[in-house]
């Protein structure tokens, strides 16, 4: 259930390419930057939050997870410049 809702998070911000590129006068290519970082990083960071859930348990793994989800999707909505979105 958790993996579903990480996913469908991640899966929808596509949705919102349009309206960020328009209000925020970019290209596609920022946006997708953006989302082409964020997915680096997940595949990155797997193993290695894998094996902090070995050591610290799922649970605490999940809302550490949860948080920086929440920081990211909100730092991202709040973006003003393609460098804010980029980072």
């Amino acid at each position: 259930m958790i993996v579903g809702l990480a996913m469908g998070l991640r899966q929808s911000i596509g949705l919102f390419m349009t309206p960020v590129s328009s209000d925020l006068g970019l290209g596609r290519e920022v946006f997708s930057l953006a989302v082409g970082i964020s997915n680096i990083t997940w595949g990155i960071a797997a193993p290695f939050t894998g094996a902090v859930a070995d050591k610290y348990g799922s649970g605490r793994v999940v809302v550490f997870g949860a948080i920086c989800t929440a920081l990211g999707l909100g730092l991202l909505y709040l973006a003003i410049s393609p460098a804010a979105i980029a980072a």
